[in-house]
């Protein structure tokens, strides 16, 4: 089963296996590039740094915001 990830859309947690497989690809190429993605929450724009662990975490957190498009179960 999908992981609940929040939607501000919905106001609540919702599943979709597509975005968890889309995370997932992203951060095997992270880790193949030892390379991570960040965010700098003042200005909205994603940095790329070195790999760690807590940015893996932080990525594998995301929000989904595709809940309206694909009508997903909550």
């Amino acid at each position: 089963m999908a992981k609940k990830r929040y939607s501000s859309t919905l106001s609540g947690n919702t599943r979709d296996e597509r975005v968890d497989a889309f995370i997932k690809e992203i951060l095997e190429v992270c880790k193949r590039h030892s390379l991570s993605i960040s965010h700098e929450d003042c200005h909205g724009a994603f940095i790329v740094e070195d790999y760690s662990e807590d940015r893996e975490r932080w990525l594998s957190a995301a929000h989904n915001e595709t809940a309206m498009l694909a009508g997903m179960q909550r």
